[in-house]
């Protein structure tokens, strides 16, 4: 469909899934220090991705025992071997589940206005406008959470695109509804009107998170005492005239 005018960013949308990267991402950092502290040496750590830490821990360790003149004049076990070097793998096998947990997961972004069109699937089973909305999404494509990441020197470098938090008016009438209620705002406080006046004429437009539980709230609020901010709700203005 055709975009108009860029109109925001979806800044908490990004942050959400540059949380869960990186939260993702540090399975492997973990993993790295982690074999490490147990003596592995040799493996590359952008391959951890992969998965199989025991395995790396086992293949490196059973090297060492095969070369290692002690157990054999011991007669030592691998286990044996293991054991006295009193390596402790829980925290590795521990890393090992959370990436099994992970290693199949996807992150599905639409085009552009990702939180909106994800909001409109949420309420077109209770609204018929939002099954309009869906109606001229963009495309919706899947990305392997492994794939939105790499790990360089111990450092994450995150490979999620910012597009799809841009936010776009779909109607040129949300644009000029836009620009309406800000000359609305201006003009109220320049003949003296204050927030209790003008809040509730322009409410359905603005951002309002008091609904929500304490610990979603963001702090923020679309109008300002002083009527000097003005804060859109981006999933009111894109409802407008659908």
């Amino acid at each position: 469909m055709k975009k108009f005018q860029k109109i925001g960013f979806d800044e908490k949308g990004y942050e959400n899934n540059l949380k869960l990267i990186t939260g993702t991402a540090q399975i492997y950092i973990d993993a790295d220090k982690e074999l490490k502290k147990l003596k592995v040496k040799g493996f590359r750590t952008d391959s951890l991705t992969n998965g199989g830490f025991m395995d790396i821990f086992n293949k490196y360790q059973k090297k060492e025992y095969q070369k290692s003149k002690a157990a054999k004049e011991l007669g030592l076990t691998y286990e044996k071997f293991l054991d006295l070097q009193e390596l402790d793998t829980t925290k590795l096998k521990e890393l090992e589940q959370n990436h099994e947990l992970m290693k199949d997961r996807t992150v599905d972004l639409y085009e552009y206005n990702d939180s909106f069109f994800k909001y409109a699937e949420l309420n077109k089973s209770t609204d018929t406008k939002f099954e309009r909305v869906l109606e001229i999404a963009p495309s919706k494509k899947s990305y392997k959470l492994l794939k939105l990441f790499s790990i360089s020197s111990g450092k994450v470098n995150v490979l999620l695109s910012k597009e799809p938090f841009d936010v776009y008016a779909l109607k040129q009438e949300q644009i000029q509804i836009m620009y309406d209620v800000s000359d609305y705002v201006k003009a109220s406080k320049a003949i003296g009107l204050q927030y209790k006046d003008v809040w509730p004429m322009v409410k359905k437009f603005l951002f309002d998170d008091s609904s929500l539980p304490n610990e979603t709230r963001s702090g923020k609020h679309g109008l300002s005492r002083d009527l000097n901010d003005v804060i859109f709700g981006y999933n009111k203005i894109l409802t407008y005239k659908i």
